[in-house]
């Protein structure tokens, strides 16, 4: 049986999160901003249609922003989150198998669906849209580079009606390809799409039909791969489950440049707490954990000056406890007194490991599972939204915070900003 993939991807997926929440956005421009409201990363049709690009600085295009009446918000990762949770848990109720492949984009096996594929996935998409409030499209095609390909086609054509169905229409796959550029192929970037223009290769199809030795000169193994996708040969497939990370990095601009370094020690806790939910969320556990400090590398008017340092975990953890404290310790080591100015501070957890898979020694108990302590923090912060139990010493009104001026609403992980509903009698 041949296989049949499809991509489901949420259209503007944070401006539509918003959007599911608070109705007066609809219709009307809403561009969403990055931590510490930088620049946009999210942009309705509206604000597309005004010229204003994904990455645009928030100081350059906010009088465009203003001029138009746009709705600036700042990005509300919590709500995003959640939101794409929700999305899986939905797929996963629909379709036999799935595999998140990003926050707004989830590809699903559709091997042996009966009947009309295309309707089958309007289905789908249909009910994302009636139980979540995204709207969303599909495609589908005989290999995940394809379908990623077809769902990109999808979010063009209005005749397509959100669903294009290469899988069930072969016959499209060659016109498909001659109108997509190898610039948009997924897996080839821009510096592949030049190598590539030198040899005049301009468009999907014009790879698909060049020689594997050719694009292994050019690409190496990957580019015959997805050379080979497009021509229908799968070569990857949807997995159910990922593999575990190698590692992980929590960091985040600070609101204003600071060279206290009380405060950014402050950050740092916060970050390393972060980290280690993140670990203990995936039965993960770290061998070592790098600090780092950054200066603003746009503001050419401040001294620059990056400092890290690192610091082992033995035995490997999860434990809010012991990272925090190796955090600090490691801040400490490489701290640098001096006129810098830094904007940027981080967490790295390295040589990270499944926790079951610890083992120990003579002088080691590996640490299998999670103290009743954290388990306790872990079961309250998922309740009652983050950051409810956190660590003594950390404030949230703190300067250091990134800026959030527009900030939505918490609306599915904080039981004080949920909606509520009024209904109001009948009139008689």
């Amino acid at each position: 049986m041949k296989p049949v993939y499809g991509l489901l991807d949420i259209n503007n997926c944070f401006v539509s999160c918003e959007r599911a929440f608070n109705p007066s956005l609809e219709n009307v421009p809403v561009l969403v901003l990055s931590a510490n409201d930088g620049c946009a990363i999210a942009r309705s049709s509206e604000v597309k249609a005004l010229g204003i690009k994904m990455g645009d600085p928030h100081f350059k295009i906010a009088r465009l922003c203003e001029d138009n009446a746009v709705r600036v918000l700042s990005s509300n990762f919590a709500l995003y989150c959640g939101m794409s949770m929700r999305l899986m848990a939905e797929i996963q109720e629909l379709v036999p198998a799935a595999e998140q492949y990003s926050v707004d984009e989830v590809f699903i096996d559709l091997t042996g669906m009966p009947g009309d594929l295309g309707e089958y996935c309007r289905g789908i998409r249909k009910a994302i849209r009636r139980n979540l409030g995204l709207p969303n499209c599909v495609g589908t095609g005989p290999t995940k580079t394809l379908a990623k390909l077809a769902n990109q086609l999808a979010k063009k054509s209005k005749a397509a009606d959100s669903v294009v169905d290469l899988a069930g229409h072969p016959e499209w796959v060659e016109k498909a390809l001659e109108r997509t550029s190898v610039g948009d192929v997924w897996g080839i970037g821009a510096a592949s799409a030049a190598k590539l223009s030198k040899v005049g290769v301009l468009t999907a199809l014009d790879l698909s039909r060049l020689d594997d030795r050719t694009v292994s000169r050019l690409l190496g193994v990957s580019g015959v791969r997805t050379a080979g996708e497009l021509r229908g040969v799968p070569f990857y497939e949807v997995e159910t489950q990922p593999e575990p990370r190698q590692s992980c990095m929590v960091s985040r601009s600070f609101g204003n440049p600071t060279g206290d370094f009380e405060m950014i020690r402050e950050a740092v806790i916060v970050h390393a707490t972060a980290a280690a939910e993140k670990l203990r969320g995936e039965s993960l556990v770290a061998g070592a954990l790098t600090v780092f400090c950054e200066t603003p590398r746009f503001r050419k008017d401040l001294l620059q000056k990056n400092v890290s340092a690192i610091a082992r975990l033995m035995p490997p953890t999860s434990d809010t406890l012991r990272i925090v404290k190796a955090a600090v310790s490691a801040l400490k080591a490489a701290w640098e007194p001096g006129p810098w100015l830094y904007g940027k501070a981080g967490v790295l957890m390295a040589d990270l490991c499944l926790a079951s898979n610890v083992s120990g020694d003579l002088f080691m108990q590996p640490e299998k599972k999670p103290t009743p302590l954290m388990d306790a923090m872990d079961r309250l912060n998922s309740r009652f939204a983050r950051g409810t139990v956190t660590l003594g010493t950390t404030s949230k009104t703190s300067s250091w915070r990134p800026r959030a001026d527009n900030l939505s609403a918490d609306w599915i992980s904080d039981w004080s900003q949920i909606p509520v509903a009024v209904a109001k009698p009948p009139q008689s």
